[in-house]
């Protein structure tokens, strides 16, 4: 399983790319943030990007592609769909706080100019700082195609560029998959924190 991204992806991602006339650190750091593309295993080619406040309702839609497994191993409980796409909810991870959050979404373009959301990965500053908290989602006809492994060294790379002194992701303790990328890049997987999940740390 291929765990690279393309040389230039975080380069792309906070390159300033984007010109800003305002002083404000969050506007600055949203505006050099643009799209970058990542090739999967087959050959796919998928857009990388910053979310935006319009991505609400293909946000909804990627939800209602998930199956009942995808959502258990990501929420570890059986989250009803019209709990995942309630307005608020959805508004809130489309409208981040770039001084706390950071969300990314990966997306595919279909025929006739029309594009589709796959994934989602989130970078969540906690109480202290300098330790992020990093979430994937993806929906399943794209897992296993090494997508969540290309999200998860950008949200990797990019803690490193916001000078974060550790990250961690809390996982089911069924998903072997998320066990191998995190133990394939050095995180320290600690015992089970109950019966249902697991945390991994890495520090940068």
């Amino acid at each position: 399983m291929s765990n690279s991204i393309v040389p230039d992806s975080l380069a792309a991602l906070t390159s300033s790319s984007m010109s800003t006339t305002q002083c404000d650190p969050t506007a600055e750091r949203l505006a050099t943030r643009s799209s970058t593309v990542i090739v999967l295993d087959d050959g796919t080619t998928i857009s990388v990007r910053p979310v935006r406040p319009d991505d609400e309702p293909h946000m909804a839609v990627l939800h209602g592609h998930l199956s009942d497994q995808t959502v258990r191993f990501r929420y570890f409980a059986n989250t009803p769909l019209h709990t995942r796409i309630d307005h608020a909810r959805l508004k809130r991870i489309c409208h981040p706080d770039l001084d706390q959050d950071i969300v990314l979404v990966a997306e595919h373009r279909l025929p006739h100019r029309k594009t589709e959301l796959i994934g989602v990965a989130r970078l969540d500053r906690q109480a202290d700082p300098k330790v992020g908290e990093i979430a994937l989602l993806v929906v399943d006809h794209w897992q296993r195609h090494t997508l969540g492994a290309h999200l998860f060294d950008l949200m990797i790379a990019i803690a490193k560029q916001e000078k974060l002194g550790r990250i961690f992701i809390t996982f089911h303790r069924e998903n072997r998959l998320m066990r191998l990328l995190c133990d394939h890049r050095g995180f320290i997987t600690s015992q089970p924190v109950d019966e249902t999940f697991t945390r991994s740390d890495l520090r940068l």
